[in-house]
This record gives structure tokens, C-alpha cells and sequence, in this order.
């Protein structure tokens, strides 16, 4: 998992042995330290990106890896947690938005577009549904 966050496309056996080699309790600990100090930081801001909004982040850029029309690098896709929702967007850049999440106590919003989408839960056959919109929103966030 971690080689494939890292870009890397084929994990063989002698990858796998060299990253379990470099991989130990100490920077584990520490990478979780780090984690934590950001954490703090945002808290401090009111801003707390959940599992859910990371979990989302991660099916829509799924969604757009596995796409045909979706020809770009995938690594210009980002997100922004603000206060009361979290947007995955391009280039890091707020005006090219693909979709943003709203979460409350009552429910979930899913916007593209500026369309908002009522989903039952973060999970890939929920946001899947929408595959064709949140392509055609990144591509036209390129445009």
C-alpha cells in the first residue's frame, strides 16, 4: 500500500523486501507524530479531516484512475478540507473543483457541479453512481 502511494505501479517480491527493511516501529512512530502535530495544528483551526472525507477523496480519484476520458495525472488531484465541507479539487487550486462532501448528523451531500446529490453513505457504490458526473466535472476543472 505504501509503494502504491508512493507512485509505484508493480510490487514484486524483492520491493516488498526492501520496504519492510526500511519500515520499523521508529518511523512508524515518528510519520505518527507528525500526523498528529498536523492534526493539532488544523484542530486549532476548526478544521478536522475525517476518515470519511479522506475515504471519499480516495474512491474519486479511483473513479477518475480507472476512467478512459480521464487522461491526466492523477497526482493534480487534490483536496481541501474547509469548515463545513471538504472539496476534491485540481492543481490545489479551490476554483477548479471536481466535487465537494458536506457531513452532518442528518446526512451526506454530495456536490458536483453545483448539483447536490443526497448519498446514504462514503462508500464506492454510493459514489460510484455518480461516475460519469465527477469525470466530466474533472475534466471540465482542466478546461
Amino acid at each position: 500500500m505504501i509503494y502504491h502511494q508512493m507512485g509505484g505501479k508493480k510490487t514484486t517480491a524483492k520491493i516488498s523486501d526492501k520496504l519492510f527493511k526500511l519500515i520499523n516501529s521508529i518511523s512508524i512512530e515518528l510519520s505518527l507524530d507528525r500526523i498528529k502535530s498536523k492534526e493539532t495544528k488544523d484542530v486549532r483551526k476548526g478544521i478536522v479531516t475525517t476518515s470519511e472525507e479522506i475515504k471519499t477523496y480516495n474512491i474519486i480519484k479511483t473513479i477518475l484512475g480507472l476512467s478512459n476520458a480521464f487522461k491526466l495525472d492523477l497526482d493534480r488531484v487534490t483536496y481541501r478540507d474547509y469548515k463545513d465541507s471538504f472539496k476534491v479539487i485540481l492543481d490545489d487550486n479551490q476554483q477548479k473543483s471536481i466535487c465537494s462532501i458536506e457531513m452532518n448528523s442528518n446526512n451526506i451531500i454530495l456536490t458536483i457541479e453545483g448539483e447536490p446529490y443526497e448519498i446514504q453513505s462514503v462508500s464506492v457504490s454510493e459514489i460510484t453512481k455518480y461516475k460519469k458526473k465527477i469525470v466530466d466535472a474533472a475534466i471540465k476543472a482542466d478546461s
